[in-house]
């Protein structure tokens, strides 16, 4: 229950910040989804990489052509 809280919290804050910037590098992502979250918990790298993975199976983001690291907010 709460992993499916924390992983929708994640899913909302990724989307947020990445329809507010457009561009982002994976770095800068992680960096603003962590902050944006620390108030209600910690999230774990490798749960942010599953979310941002995840959101770009379900067409959210994308990733950049010349570069792996850079997502586009797609919706």
């Amino acid at each position: 229950m709460i992993e499916a809280d924390r992983k929708s919290a994640l899913d909302a804050a990724i989307v947020r910040i990445m329809k507010a910037k457009k561009k982002l590098h994976y770095e800068q992502l992680k960096n603003q989804t962590i902050e944006a979250v620390s108030k209600h918990f910690q999230p774990g790298v490798p749960m942010i990489k599953s979310r941002i993975d995840g959101l770009v199976e379900q067409e959210y983001l994308r990733r950049d052509d010349n570069d792996m690291n850079v997502l586009h907010y797609e919706a």
